[in-house]
Formats: C-alpha cells, sequence, structure tokens
C-alpha cells in the first residue's frame, strides 16, 4: 500500500481553530498490501519522535 512519512502535526486547542505545523521527524509507517503496519515510532502519539518499533493489522 505505500510508505508514509510524518511531516506535520495538527495543534488543536480544543476548539476546533487549530493548524497544522512542519515537523522535522523520521517517523515512518509502512502499510503492506496484506493487512500488516509496522512504524519506526507510536503511532497514537502526538510525539514526533522516532522511539520504538510498533507492529499491527488493519482493515479497509
Amino acid at each position: 500500500m505505500g510508505t508514509w512519512q510524518l511531516v506535520e502535526i495538527l495543534a488543536d486547542p480544543g476548539d476546533g481553530s487549530g493548524t497544522y505545523t512542519p515537523v522535522d521527524s523520521n517517523k515512518m509507517i509502512v502499510f503492506d498490501n496484506n493487512g500488516r503496519f509496522s512504524s519506526n515510532g507510536a503511532i497514537c502519539s502526538f510525539a514526533a519522535a522516532v522511539n520504538e518499533n510498533v507492529e499491527g493489522t488493519y482493515e479497509i
């Protein structure tokens, strides 16, 4: 399916007025054609840090 790199993070104070801010990050997520993904950072985190390997599955 493809490889995606984190390039922006949404900063929103909770009222919907948020804006996307560019980040300098090597965080990547790879989706394969067999319903699996892998990432070099936590995918549910707002951090741009690359600090752990994460794997899982997805469905479309």
